[in-house]
């Protein structure tokens, strides 16, 4: 795994001038990535004359295209939108929130009688929904959200199924078993039905060898038996299992390698924000959720996906990059977790990792850490390009 922070969570726009940053990056596995990042003492909060949105500088909330992402006054300035004074978004006239009303993402609202402190499920407005489901999950006094189509509502939390986001192998119960996780009473890869190993076989990287086989073989192991590894349909080293190498990819001496321009299509899962900022508030107002989206500045690609309404676990299922190299995919990118609000956008985290080459064709994750703090985490699954 690897990364680093690009910019510092909760920002609303992203500015190497605002923000100094140190990173390391580690690994920890074949498909998978952690971003853990340390900020340095730097920042300057001097209005910047290239951020579009510091009301301080003269020009309008929303990148410098003429209208105003946030509200207009008596005088004709446009202002955030954001302050219970001078409430407002999109370019309409600034409304004093009266009362008990508070400012929230540009409206006059009233707090609602469902909160953390009396509902262990999710709240649906004013009512509490102790048990989630798929119309309405969440957990921990947070708004419900509804799963999108195809995804379900598993311990308050929406998710894809096994078949579509499992690196390993899938259990009769549904749940994704780990190629790391896996014995001889599961075994499996490509998220098909984990399989009992014959009496005498281990598992070992998902697939079910012996032994005597994975500690006296220079090839790869099936079964018992060593071959030379040397294969595609049959590819491995080191006494590991046999492994098929797929689309895009061919067995070189060190295993199955993919192709420096090979076309790889790349698929935005599923993920999950952490429901409160760094402060311990959440995204928005009256334990509000975020409306996720996600960007990534792939080299000659720069993507976006669309945004979730209302969820800390957004599921996409998106294509967001097609026919990008290997070279692509494998370079340093940028992923940045926005909060999409009236045009008032913040970056939630950003990190910077490199997709492993073993994570082509498969699935890939990747987690974002900013000080300890654990802002995000996504799901891919890269395929080759039809």
């Amino acid at each position: 795994m690897g990364g680093l922070l690009s910019c510092a969570v909760g920002l609303a726009a992203c500015n190497s001038d605002d923000v100094g940053l140190g990173a390391d990056s580690t690994g920890t596995g074949t498909n998978g990535s952690t971003a853990d990042v340390s900020r340095d003492d730097g920042v300057d909060d001097s209005p910047d004359p290239d951020d579009a949105s510091d009301p301080d500088d003269g020009r309008t909330l929303d990148g410098g295209t003429g209208e105003c992402g946030g509200c207009v006054d008596g005088s004709g300035s446009c202002l955030p939108g954001d302050a219970d004074e001078a409430c407002g978004a999109l370019g309409g006239g600034c409304t004093v929130c009266e009362g008990a009303r508070v400012c929230a993402e540009g409206e006059c609202l009233a707090p609602p009688a469902c909160d953390a402190d009396g509902c262990d499920g999710c709240c649906l407005g004013d009512m509490c929904v102790e048990s989630p489901n798929d119309d309405a999950c969440g957990a921990g006094g947070l708004q419900c959200t509804q799963c999108p189509s195809g995804s379900v509502c598993d311990e308050g939390a929406c998710a894809l199924p096994c078949e579509t986001t499992c690196d390993g192998c899938c259990a009769d119960s549904g749940k994704c078993i780990g190629a790391e996780e896996q014995s001889a009473d599961g075994c499996g890869l490509g998220a098909s039905l984990c399989v009992l190993c014959d009496v005498g076989l281990d598992c070992v990287g998902g697939v079910c060898i012996s032994a005597t086989c994975a500690n006296t073989c220079a090839g790869c192991c099936d079964g018992d038996a060593c071959l030379a590894g040397d294969a595609d349909l049959q590819c491995g080293i080191d006494g590991g299992g046999c492994i098929e190498c797929g689309a895009g990819t061919t067995c070189e001496p060190e295993g199955c390698v993919a192709d420096p321009m090979a076309l790889w299509d790349l698929t935005l899962l599923d993920g999950e924000v952490n429901p409160a900022d760094p402060m311990g508030d959440a995204w928005d107002l009256f334990q509000g959720l975020p409306d996720p989206y996600v960007t990534i500045n792939i080299i000659g690609a720069p993507v976006e996906s669309e945004f979730v309404d209302n969820t800390v676990f957004p599921v996409w299922d998106e294509v967001v990059a097609q026919d990008v190299t290997t070279v692509q995919l494998t370079a340093e990118l940028t992923f940045t977790v926005w909060d999409s609000d009236f045009g008032l956008d913040s970056a939630m985290a950003a990190c910077t990792a490199s997709i492993p080459a073993e994570a082509l064709g498969s699935f890939y994750e990747l987690d974002c850490v900013v000080d300890g703090f654990e802002a995000w985490s996504l799901s891919f699954a890269i395929t080759p390009s039809p």
